[in-house]
């Protein structure tokens, strides 16, 4: 697993934050998610992706919280 805060950054990372958890309420978090999620499979399965150093993740803010709390 890379690191996305480790030196040298010759990547880029895109990072997708959610709030699933429907005590959040946040309706369109599953919508856009789906719809990430979409874009990054289509990445990862293109002729592009084998010299790529391009990165998808998502965080969901309940489950991540180690991550939510280092922005």
């Amino acid at each position: 697993m890379v690191s996305v805060r480790a030196s040298p950054r010759n990547y880029s990372t895109i990072v997708m934050f959610t709030a699933l958890s429907p005590q959040r309420g946040c309706q369109i978090c599953r919508e856009v998610l789906e719809e990430y999620q979409i874009v990054a499979n289509s990445w990862r399965f293109s002729s592009a992706y084998a010299n790529s150093e391009l990165y998808f993740a998502s965080v969901d803010f309940d489950e991540g919280s180690e991550v939510n709390s280092s922005f």
